[in-house]
């Protein structure tokens, strides 16, 4: 097995994050809360990336474990992140309206309060090595749903999961929106 290692650079990876966050946080500031339609599209996306490279993400993970079930990958990992995807749609609209909240009235006569969901602009994830499809799919679900953008750090175990996200996810999701990382054991 090739050892798919990166040899550790501080400075170069610290470079790289740090323009990474620079991108994402210059494209918060510029469009900071995406409409329903983008969150939609975002969602679609996460879900056709899945769906369009199955049978590359249960070879990646099994390569990874050394030999994994593709029943497990499929009933653990690839199923629950799309139908995730599905129960997000469903719910997004709601989640996005602005909600009314009780106010004391004997100290607050005649105020008003509610609750307005905003993005928090950009999210950093850590993936453990154990199911890293679901965990991250699912995470980038609701990280999207909620307007933000992301950056996705994979475990050191997942070498070769990771190096197919890091390839192929730029087609499906701009550096501003979405970025992988490999653990470069440092």
């Amino acid at each position: 097995m090739t050892d798919m290692r990166v040899p550790f650079a501080p400075e170069a990876i610290t470079r790289q994050l740090t323009d990474a966050l620079a991108l994402q946080r210059k494209a918060y500031f510029a469009h900071p809360v995406p409409t329903y339609e983008e969150r939609r599209a975002d969602l679609r996306q996460i879900k056709r990336f899945i769906l369009d490279h199955k049978e590359a993400l249960i070879d990646a993970v099994s390569a990874d474990y050394g030999n994994r079930s593709r029943h497990e990958t499929l009933l653990a990992e690839i199923f629950p992140a799309t139908d995730g995807v599905d129960q997000v749609l469903k719910h997004l609209r709601g989640w996005m309206k602005p909600r009314k909240r009780a106010v004391d009235i004997r100290n607050y006569f005649g105020a008003k309060n509610r609750v307005i969901p905003q993005p928090l602009g950009v999210i950093g994830v850590i993936t453990p090595w154990n199911f890293p499809i679901n965990l991250t799919m699912i995470q980038l679900t609701y990280i999207f749903a909620a307007g933000n953008r992301a950056m996705v750090k994979m475990s050191e175990n997942s070498r070769h999961l990771a190096k197919l996200l890091m390839d192929r996810m730029p087609a499906y999701f701009p550096p501003e929106k979405l970025q992988f990382f490999d653990e470069t054991g440092g």
